[in-house]
């Protein structure tokens, strides 16, 4: 039986979404809430969905997201990249923070991403 390590404390997703619909980013987003939950033990309160502060602050501009993304960052313990992460300017600014603060980082493995878009009829 596979065991999987347990990731403690807050942990940050940080993934590409710019480029991406919101359909496709937040399942990708959701989907590695649900493998820290599952996985790894991680409690749902303590993962940041970076979707949910987008959700809740629409106007803001990148750099200004970006800038409260690294004030969260602070008060986290690990960062988790999702596996489109190099395909993202913000998000390979958030593992320079990580790494600038020591946070943990874990990847998502590779083969996890395997979501597929239908279009409705």
């Amino acid at each position: 039986m596979e065991t999987k390590e347990e990731i403690t404390g807050r942990v940050y997703l940080s993934g590409k979404m710019r480029g991406l619909t919101q359909r496709q980013y937040r399942a990708h987003f959701q989907k590695a809430t649900n493998e820290l939950i599952i996985k790894h033990h991680v409690h749902p309160s303590q993962i940041i969905n970076p979707c949910y502060i987008a959700r809740a602050v629409p106007c803001f501009e990148d750099d200004e997201y970006l800038e409260l993304d690294f004030k969260i960052l602070k008060r986290c313990h690990a960062i988790y990249m999702l596996n489109n992460w190099q395909d993202s300017e913000g998000a390979r600014a958030e593992k320079e923070k990580a790494e600038e603060l020591g946070l943990k980082i874990y990847y998502e493995p590779e083969e996890e991403l395997k979501l597929k878009w239908k279009k409705k009829k």
